[in-house]
């Protein structure tokens, strides 16, 4: 297999990705268990699930194969949330994910669909409780916050139209 940076997250992932969509919903958990073993025997190292796949079960899923088969440390987990990109929905939507995951730590958070309707103005500031639950020194501005959050700082957009994904990347973000 072969790995390539993940941008400047520094992280090292495959250069294919496990997309978990179908977990929880059209494949049953003992058959998403022998994807997963098989992907990661073959060095996948990439999955990528979301709160919305089979309404957080493929999350659940994922999280309770990492904790049976203790791979976390093997793996770059990729999440998402959807809807509307308010500070309050993504706070929630991290918190539900890493609760349904079962890990103090998302590796890569993504925007599953641009928001129009939230300017990129508006801070999504990370609440104080996630301070001292953040494993991650790293501080992340990408959210418009200085704080610590389960997010070690790599905020990512799944899709969206060129104007928002330039006004995303010229959003400040904390060394």
């Amino acid at each position: 297999m072969e790995y390539r940076p993940l941008g400047q997250t520094g992280l090292e992932v495959s250069s294919i990705g496990l997309g978990c969509v179908t977990f929880g919903r059209e494949i049953d958990k003992a058959t998403s268990f022998d994807v997963l073993d098989h992907a990661l025997e073959r060095g996948i190292n990439l999955l990528d699930t979301a709160e919305a796949y089979a309404a957080g079960e493929s999350e659940r899923v994922v999280g309770e194969w990492m904790a049976d088969r203790g791979v976390r440390d093997r793996v770059v987990l990729a999440t998402k949330v959807s809807g509307t990109l308010t500070r309050e929905r993504v706070i929630t939507s991290a918190e539900e994910s890493l609760q349904r995951l079962g890990v103090d730590v998302i590796d890569l958070f993504q925007l599953h669909v641009f928001d129009d309707s939230t300017p990129w103005t508006r801070p999504w500031r990370p609440s104080t409780r996630w301070w001292n639950r953040a494993r991650s020194s790293t501080s992340v501005a990408a959210t418009g916050g200085r704080g610590r959050w389960p997010c070690p700082g790599w905020v990512g957009l799944r899709r969206g139209p060129p104007n928002g994904i330039g006004a995303a990347a010229l959003q400040p973000r904390a060394a």
